[in-house]
């Protein structure tokens, strides 16, 4: 647990860990290729609706995770995308797809991160437990998305 996730006296400063979980949500491959679309042609129309549905799941939780933040009296903060994202304009949807499958596994693994911290947060818990179980079902989705094409 980073020391600034806990308090002089130990506690979990629960709206800081569900701020990295936001911003997970809000900032993951998926968010950011709404804004550079990856090349696709006609067949790949199901692989782009699958794309969406990802990114409308996310944007839902993350809904949540903010009001959440903000009922506790923190401020959600989202942050930017990542510089390296900016190196997938311009792919085939194929690679993009692997690309994404990478991304979501260094979600997962943050996640991951955050549920342990916020074992002694049991408000904020059941939250990071779902975004972990969405990112899951998700990295699920493209790797059929990927096996697809392959």
């Amino acid at each position: 647990m980073s020391s600034s996730s806990v308090d002089v006296s130990g506690r979990v400063n629960a709206n800081e860990i569900l701020n990295r979980v936001l911003a997970i949500l809000c900032r993951s491959f998926p968010m950011y290729l709404e804004y550079a679309r990856p090349a696709a042609s006609k067949a790949d129309r199901q692989a782009l609706e699958t794309l969406a549905q990802l990114r409308s799941d996310q944007q839902a939780m993350a809904a949540r995770i903010a009001a959440a933040i903000e009922a506790h009296g923190g401020v959600a903060y989202v942050g930017e995308f990542p510089l390296e994202y900016t190196d997938a304009h311009d792919l085939s949807l194929d690679f993009v797809t692997r690309l994404a499958i990478d991304y979501q596994q260094q979600d997962i693994t943050v996640l991951n991160r955050c549920v342990q911290q916020l074992q002694l947060a049991p408000a904020a818990l059941p939250l990071a437990e779902e975004a972990l179980g969405l990112a899951k079902g998700h990295l699920d989705l493209l790797r059929e998305l990927a096996a697809q094409s392959a």
